[in-house]
């Protein structure tokens, strides 16, 4: 579950640290460049809404591409026969 979260507030806030990593880049020969300053003249609203999309996208992509059973269907884990890797399936 920690997990989970933690991808997605990662999602959420790349567009944001990638914006700060390239200020704090840009102005690397400023005495005074700080990652305060660099925050101070981030435009925050839409660097978190283009984070809310590239997550909301991310788990739209891999929610379509989950190969999930039908209700009522037993999932069997994989399991190892005759030393190879039978792979999970639903019956």
């Amino acid at each position: 579950m920690i997990r989970l979260i933690l991808e997605n507030m990662l999602l959420l806030l790349a567009p944001t640290l990638l914006y700060v990593i390239f200020i704090m880049s840009k102005r690397s020969g400023d005495k005074n460049n700080t990652i305060t300053r660099a925050f101070d003249t981030a435009p925050l609203v839409p660097l978190f809404a283009l984070g809310f999309i590239l997550m909301v996208s991310v788990l739209a992509y891999f929610g379509s591409k989950s190969t999930g059973g039908k209700p009522g269907q037993i999932y069997h884990p994989p399991e190892i026969v005759d030393g190879k890797v039978k792979p999970g399936r639903f019956e």
